[in-house]
């Protein structure tokens, strides 16, 4: 078992670090070609686009990876993709009233097949997850990245270049989409081909703690990350988001696809434990320690962010290092954590990960509310409130997890 998690690690975290090295190559030169405003507005934008598409599938695709039969794990992709098609189908013409109502601007109309691309990338996520398909995983992800980071250099050459950022983003997903649709035409063909209204009820029932538990519980996580893209810019200015975000962008990225390949692998291997009625608490320590070596690993280079970024991304980013040299306890801790963050959903503890989350999003909602809303703060008081907040909680929701595994 030990060799088999290690060999699928290895597969995702092959293509995860392959998917961030393209991207770190040109980051140096992309961040002197866009500014930090442009760079507020794309945060923005996915932002939203991350949101909804957490809303459109009702978290069913969550649920694909548990079932051991193969026929009640069909109706689960089936029944994600639908949700899928038919709620950003919503969005679109919500968007389209919208547009002619409100009058902003034209990107914002590629909003719903932004959701709908991201959703349908997710849905097959965890359907590769399910299969081990752990290979196609890797190649999704270095081809998404690859084209992303091209089209960010060269669409700066054209026109709208304050856009380039979302367009790029949009253009990856419909790689990787197609990507699915032409490895997967014949898994799919044959999931519609047994389409029946009353199967698709059935796992609605059958799931739906997944939309009452694990939709909210995703839905503020999600939220509450994209709390300070929100606020940031009401306390302070444009340029403040921009640092904020490009700076979590290139050390969050890489961390979040390492983490990503542990949580798959470790989602997968979980499930079976319990189907076998093996006991978990070893593997989650064997997991626990080497995370924590390489975060001890990590920790000086956060430390020394601020003259990092200088060097690499120019001199208008070392405010971007500044801010994750504040951060850094907080980030550690969250690449730890989130890397287990399928142990709720194995133990059926969504309730309780969802009161968590609720208390979790306060806390990153304090700092910015009460610290720079009515004392005024500077952003770096701020964020060092809002890490010495987060990190806390964090320890506590690793200890909880260490409690599940080990009763």
């Amino acid at each position: 078992m030990k060799t088999e998690f290690s060999r699928n690690f290895i597969a995702l975290f092959s293509g995860s670090t392959i998917s961030q090295i393209i991207p770190f190559i040109v980051a140096p030169i992309i961040s002197r070609l866009y500014s930090p405003a442009d760079f507020g507005f794309y945060s923005f934008f996915i932002s939203l686009v991350g949101l909804l598409s957490i809303i459109v599938t009702l978290k069913y695709e969550m649920a694909i990876i548990l079932p051991s039969n193969t026929k009640i794990a069909d109706q689960l992709l089936l029944t994600s993709i639908l949700l899928s098609v038919f709620a950003s189908s919503l969005i679109l013409a919500i968007t389209i009233l919208g547009y002619f109502i409100f009058h902003y601007e034209l990107i914002f109309l590629t909003l719903p097949f932004a959701v709908f691309l991201l959703s349908m990338v997710n849905i097959y996520d965890r359907f590769y997850n399910r299969e081990k398909q752990y290979k196609k995983m890797s190649y999704q992800r270095i081809t998404k990245s690859s084209i992303e980071s091209g089209y960010n250099l060269l669409g700066y050459i054209k026109t709208f270049k304050s856009y380039n950022l979302i367009y790029g983003f949009i253009l990856s997903y419909l790689v990787s989409f197609l990507f699915v649709w032409i490895n997967e035409y014949k898994t799919i063909k044959k999931v519609f081909s047994k389409i029946s209204s009353l199967r698709i009820r059935l796992t609605l029932l059958r799931y739906i703690d997944f939309p009452k538990y694990t939709l909210p519980h995703t839905f503020l996580n999600t939220l509450s990350t994209s709390i300070p893209i929100l606020l940031i810019p009401i306390y302070y200015d444009q340029s403040v988001l921009g640092s904020f975000t490009f700076g979590l962008k290139y050390i969050q990225a890489p961390l979040a696809l390492i983490s990503a390949a542990i949580y798959n692998v470790i989602s997968q291997e979980f499930s079976e434990n319990i189907n076998n009625k093996e006991a978990l608490s070893l593997k989650f320590y064997n997991v626990l320690k080497k995370l924590i070596l390489f975060s001890i690993l990590l920790f000086p280079c956060l430390l020394f962010a601020e003259s990092i970024f200088s060097f690499f991304f120019g001199n208008q980013w070392a405010v971007s290092g500044k801010f994750i040299c504040i951060l850094s306890l907080w980030i550690i801790l969250n690449f730890i954590v989130s890397s287990f963050a399928n142990i709720p959903i194995i133990f059926n503890q969504q309730k309780t990960a969802l009161k968590i989350e609720i208390i979790y999003s306060l806390i990153k909602i304090l700092p910015f509310a009460i610290g720079a809303g009515f004392l005024g703060l500077a952003i770096t008081h701020v964020l060092l409130i809002y890490m010495i907040m987060s990190s806390l909680l964090l320890i506590l929701v690793l200890i909880w997890y260490r409690a599940l595994l080990t009763n």
